[in-house]
C-alpha cells in the first residue's frame, strides 16, 4: 500500500512535465487550444490518481478480510489485483517514456514496476497451501 501511495504521488508530481512533453511533441489542431488540452490532461491524471488510490483501499480492505479467514476474499483480491495490474500495464506500458524527465521520472518508473511485481506476487502467494490452511483454521 505504501509503495502504491508513493507511486501515485510520484506520478502526480510528474504530470506537469509529462503534459509539457506531450504538448511539445504532438501536433495539435487549432481547436482545442493547448491550454484546454493541458487542463483536460491534468483533470484526467488527477481522476486516475483517485481511482488508483480507491483500488488500493479496496485491496487493503480485502487483505484484512482475507486475514480474518474469509475465503471469498482470495477470489476478490485476485480479480481486483489482476484488473489493477492489467490497467496499470495499459497506462504505464511506456514506463521508459518518463525516464528522460530526470531522476523523478526514473524513480516513478521503478516504483511502478516494483508495485506491479509486488501485486502480482501477492496474487500468486495468496493461493499457497499455507493460506488455505489458515482459512480452514479461521473458519472452524
Amino acid at each position: 500500500m505504501v509503495l502504491g501511495l508513493i507511486s501515485t504521488l510520484l506520478s502526480l508530481a510528474l504530470v506537469p512535465a509529462v503534459i509539457d512533453d506531450v504538448l511539445a511533441h504532438t501536433a495539435l489542431p487549432p481547436e482545442p487550444s493547448a491550454e484546454q488540452v493541458r487542463w483536460g490532461l491534468q483533470v484526467f491524471a488527477t481522476l486516475m490518481a483517485f481511482i488508483q488510490l480507491g483500488a488500493f483501499a479496496v485491496m487493503l480492505a480485502l487483505a484484512f478480510v482475507l486475514r480474518a479467514g474469509r475465503g471469498w476474499a482470495r477470489v476478490a483480491l485476485m480479480i481486483v489485483g489482476g484488473l489493477y495490474v492489467w490497467f496499470t500495464l495499459g497506462f504505464y506500458g511506456n514506463v521508459g517514456q518518463t525516464a528522460h524527465l530526470g531522476t523523478l521520472g526514473v524513480v516513478s518508473g521503478a516504483a511502478t514496476i516494483l508495485q506491479l511485481v509486488v501485486i502480482a506476487a501477492a496474487i500468486v502467494f495468496q493461493f499457497r497451501p499455507a493460506v488455505g490452511e489458515h482459512l480452514r483454521r479461521a473458519s472452524a
